[in-house]
């Protein structure tokens, strides 16, 4: 203690050291300091060096904000003013951050995916992985949005791209993009599937990965080769992914698939558009002289006049159409030539279909088959029953062709018929085959007999790839019969 009891004068520290906006610090033990703090600034230390009044550029390299790079973030001209204020504020500090003006977007969209990190690995060098996120509800695109090579990758972009160009894709793996509305007056390309350039595992691919968007939308109601969705597998492969949307509409067509390049697939694929109108065609899958275009499943959903709903040129592949359109006889399926092995079952029976292939082994499933599986008079078949399944002969019970392979192992049993009318004079009978050959499932029907009709008795084991197929043996005498349908129970 000091005189009278007060502390040594080296132990306090004199009111007249604190100017306005100052606090004490110590960066040495028992030697406190006055420290003054700018405007702007924020106390702390960094990696090395004393206690201090930070600057924010000082504080981003402390905090690693610019290490956050795997998420980046783009904020829409139109998004609130407090969001876009922080967000400048951040960008300012160095984050993964970029504010757009509502011109050129796609100049802070770019940016932001170019400063993703790179995914490394077998991947090829500039292959990003990492988020995109945009926030606010609309962009403004003055070109072609290009997004580069791609892998462990989520774009999300809820609100509405407006593009003059349109949007492109390249390679991707394992990547989920999220698109609002795109929108725009352009004659080129929507959104755009390409992948060309060297990405995941060192590869020119575009594979499981998975594209939603809500509309793609042509505001000029495009013509001049104009496309909504195209799916380009010219330079790198498109497998085993997942388009789906609400709906495409304005382009001359709506959805198109290119041939792969030599040796390239576009295989094992889901294509879901959402609702199809306002163009000229619906779907064009493939090109004359397709190969290596097989394997994929669409969901079509007409809402408007097309002149062609889906041309087809691919193979192996399969169709369904729905309509919400009462003109939907002007939507035509047509089986372009080459097209093979296709099944296409439509819900409504206005549609039509040609079939151009040549080949003659595309299949078209409609409420018409389903409801009248037979209709006959004498040996003549006159409503459409044939098949994949089904099929009549009459004489001899011998059909090798147009069997179905079993799908698993299983228990054949259980045939029932249904005869709405029978004016035969003569036998007729439902045989299940397997292997081309007599299975003993069968049921005889006798002239005139009509009503619900069944063989409950016998059955047959199928193992993986048996060949199955329904023959109806007709009598060939004059009368007719109507069976509304078959069914056969598969344990």
């Amino acid at each position: 203690m000091g005189r009278y009891g007060y502390p040594p004068e080296d132990d306090i520290v004199l009111k007249t050291l604190f100017d306005a906006n100052t606090i004490l610090a110590a960066n040495t033990d028992d030697t406190p300091v006055a420290l003054p703090i700018a405007a702007s600034r924020i106390v702390g230390r960094k990696a090395t060096g004393n206690i201090a009044a930070m600057t924010t550029t000082e504080l981003t390299t402390l905090m690693a904000l610019g290490q956050l790079g795997a998420t980046a973030y783009v904020i829409a001209s139109d998004a609130p003013a407090y969001m876009k204020a922080f967000a400048t504020m951040l960008q300012t500090a160095g984050a993964p951050v970029w504010v757009c003006d509502g011109t050129a977007d796609e100049v802070e969209i770019q940016a932001a995916i170019n400063a993703l990190p790179d995914r490394g690995g077998p991947a090829a060098a500039g292959t990003k992985t990492g988020r995109i996120v945009l926030m606010g509800h609309h962009f403004v695109l003055a070109s072609q949005l290009d997004v580069p090579p791609v892998q462990d990758f989520v774009f999300d972009a809820r609100g509405t791209l407006t593009s003059g160009e349109g949007i492109r894709l390249d390679s991707s793996m394992d990547a989920w993009y999220y698109f609002g509305v795109i929108s725009g007056e352009t004659g080129n390309i929507g959104l755009d599937i390409d992948p060309k350039t060297l990405g995941p595992d060192n590869l020119k691919v575009f594979v499981d990965s998975r594209v939603y968007w809500s509309s793609i939308a042509n505001n000029i109601q495009g013509t001049g080769g104009s496309v909504g969705l195209r799916l380009d597998p010219t330079n790198g492969s498109i497998l085993s992914s997942v388009f789906e949307g609400i709906n495409i509409h304005g382009f001359e067509t709506l959805f198109k698939s290119l041939n792969p390049g030599g040796g390239l697939s576009f295989l094992g694929n889901e294509i879901n558009p959402g609702q199809l109108y306002t163009g000229t065609t619906g779907v064009q899958d493939g090109e004359a002289g397709a190969s290596g275009h097989t394997g994929n499943r669409y969901e079509l959903h007409f809402a408007g006049a097309l002149t062609t709903g889906v041309s087809i040129y691919g193979d192996n592949s399969i169709y369904t159409l729905v309509s919400s359109y009462s003109g939907a006889a002007t939507t035509p399926t047509v089986f372009q030539s080459g097209a093979s092995s296709n099944l296409v079952m439509a819900e409504t029976n206005s549609s039509t279909f040609t079939d151009s292939s040549g080949v003659n082994t595309n299949k078209v499933l409609t409420p018409a088959t389903h409801r009248a599986i037979l209709a006959v008079t004498g040996s003549q078949a006159y409503a459409a029953a044939t098949g994949p399944f089904i099929e009549f002969v009459t004489g001899t019970l011998s059909k090798t062709g147009e069997n179905i392979p079993a799908p698993r192992v299983g228990v054949l049993k259980n045939l029932v018929i249904r005869i709405s009318a029978n004016t035969l004079d003569g036998t007729c009978g439902v045989y299940l085959h397997k292997a081309n050959g007599a299975s003993g499932v069968e049921k005889t029907i006798s002239a005139g007999q009509t009503g619900t009709l069944s063989d409950t008795i016998h059955s047959v084991q199928v193992v993986t790839g048996d060949l199955i197929k329904i023959l109806i043996s007709l009598p060939g005498g004059a009368g007719s019969i109507t069976i509304t349908s078959i069914s056969i129970d598969f344990e």
